[in-house]
């Protein structure tokens, strides 16, 4: 690792005054929160800043029941109104919960404040969360929720124009302790989240994350027919209290990463901080290197890398620099985490492996097949039953909600090795007529167009027979005749074996009902009939 990736994997830290004119323009331009400056803000991989507020007091009311406020299921304080324990235990002196005069709900809600430079993307994200919301189910327990939006233009020298994207807390994000959030992720103050060597996450822990991350995907991908398109580890926030597990950010679509991984937009890219991090989660179909278009299925890949790395504890892909990761994403596999950890059961691993499998053909073609099996897993290991753990095979009810076409040809086999042959055949007969040469290999570049380059041939030499007999003398005009009475009976042999041999498949396929391939042969050989006797015009002086 060199001098500058290694610095760019440091834990960065703000200067305070910077800190504080941010909570300054935050007061002014969103006046109805009350931020709190004793919490650290933090920094995501997606670029934002999040700064931890209260809505202001509401007007005291002698009923009970506040409007607005949903109370919980189970008739305690709503879940989404936290205490300040909810989010680090070191602050808890420092923020009380206001009560209606009736003591029984909440009158402020802990809010987070979203910051950040890219206006028009945090903007559509925080449309895009409105739209969920609103199309979701009820309960609405797997998006975050938003707030309103708002635009801070500079004021003073220094400023940057920001945007600030308000969605309600979920609460303290235990997933910061389970999984490695990367360099990008840090606290104002320098302090860097969980890196690689702490303790394995237990199997039920991890099970219930990811039932939840799945469950937000098939929600994402079969509701609402999105692709999130740029999942990692601080996509998604898990409360270990109540195993709620939300989507809180959202990618650009399947696309994402179109632009930074051109040749012009690498620079930049790999310019960014935690850029090698980022890297670990994009699926080989969206380096463009592949013929395989993202859909859904590229998200599975991406929540497959977070398993991996949850149970590992380790980077899926290593390397030293951007590049060495990008090729390892093409080139390499995942090694089975059992391999790595002893206590994973086979079944679980295999899962893993099937959804970050290369080939986008070859993966979960749901999320609802992953989260099935990951729930049969779970009670499987609840009951102890060994025997159901040893016997359990993978995407036994993964079935695409999509319409897609295959990828393989699909029956007529005879047909298809019938052409091959012929093309094969003609090929061989053309490389014993000549000496092989490289223009020759060159010319064998595809077998089917050869007898297309042929005819380009003749009729390039044809055209230059007719210029030379108007406007050149007699000695070039021989010269160039000389030359096509050299090539001529090579390509007469090689036109005339393929018609004899495309009358062959004509009269196969003729038989078999495709009666157009044989007329079309019919024309070819008509076409070469045409181009032969004007050959023979341009040897009359």
């Amino acid at each position: 690792m060199d001098e500058r990736t290694a610095r760019k994997q440091q834990p960065k830290q703000i200067a305070p005054e910077r800190v504080a004119r941010m909570f300054e323009r935050l007061r002014d331009g969103v006046p109805d929160y009350d931020f709190d400056e004793s919490f650290s803000p933090f920094h995501s991989s997606y670029d934002n800043w999040h700064y931890i507020g209260r809505s202001k007091p509401l007007k005291e009311k002698p009923a009970a029941i506040v409007p607005g406020l949903a109370q919980g299921t189970d008739g305690s304080r709503p879940y989404s109104l936290r205490t300040k324990s909810d989010y680090s235990a070191s602050d808890d002196a420092s923020i009380s919960t206001v009560t209606s005069p009736a003591g029984d709900y909440p009158k402020q809600r802990w809010v987070v404040a979203r910051v950040s430079k890219h206006t028009l993307r945090l903007e559509r994200e925080y449309k895009q969360a409105l739209s969920l919301r609103k199309l979701s189910d009820d309960d609405n327990i797997h998006f975050v929720k938003p707030l309103s939006f708002h635009r801070l233009p500079p004021k003073q020298t220094g400023d940057k124009a920001l945007a600030v994207s308000m969605v309600e807390a979920p609460g303290r994000d235990y997933l910061k302790d389970l999984v490695i959030m990367g360099p990008n992720n840090y606290r104002a103050s320098g302090e860097a989240w969980m890196q690689e060597g702490q303790a394995p996450v237990p199997l039920l822990t991890f099970l219930n994350f990811a039932i939840g991350a799945s469950e937000c995907c098939e929600i994402l991908h079969h509701a609402h027919g999105q692709v999130h398109g740029e999942i990692r580890s601080d996509a998604f926030h898990y409360n270990r209290e109540t195993n709620v597990v939300k989507l809180i950010n959202f990618g650009s679509g399947a696309r994402s990463f179109e632009h930074g991984l051109t040749s012009a937009g690498w620079s930049s890219l790999t310019a960014e901080r935690g850029v090698e991090h980022k890297l670990q989660f994009i699926a080989p179909e969206q380096t463009g290197r592949l013929p395989a278009e993202p859909d859904s299925r590229t998200d599975i890949y991406s929540l497959g890398i977070i398993f991996w790395t949850m149970l590992t504890g380790r980077p899926a892909f290593a390397g030293s620099t951007p590049l060495e990761i990008m090729q390892n994403v093409l080139s390499r596999r995942i090694p089975p985490a059992t391999s790595i950890r002893s206590d994973v059961p086979d079944a679980i691993s295999s899962v893993i492996q099937k959804m970050t499998h290369k080939s986008i053909e070859d993966r979960y073609n749901s999320a609802s097949g992953v989260k099935h099996d990951l729930v049969s897993l779970k009670k499987i290991l609840t009951d102890g039953d060994t025997e159901a753990l040893s016997n359990f095979k993978v995407a036994t009810h993964d079935v695409s909600s999509f319409f897609k076409l295959p990828s393989h040809l699909v029956g007529r086999s005879e047909q298809r090795q019938t052409i091959i042959d012929v093309i094969e055949g003609a090929a061989r007969r053309f490389t014993r007529s000549q000496p092989l040469s490289k223009k020759g290999l060159m010319s064998l570049n595809s077998g089917a167009a050869s007898l297309t380059s042929s005819d380009r041939l003749e009729s390039t030499l044809l055209d230059d027979v007719i210029s030379d007999s108007t406007s050149s003398g007699t000695g070039n005009r021989l010269s160039r005749l000389n030359s096509i009475s050299e090539i001529a009976p090579v390509t007469s042999r090689t036109h005339d074996g393929m018609i004899a041999e495309g009358n062959a498949v004509g009269g196969h396929f003729g038989r078999q009902g495709f009666g157009s391939t044989e007329s079309g042969l019919s024309s070819a050989q008509s076409g070469m009939s045409q181009l032969s006797m004007a050959r023979e015009n341009g040897h009359r002086p």
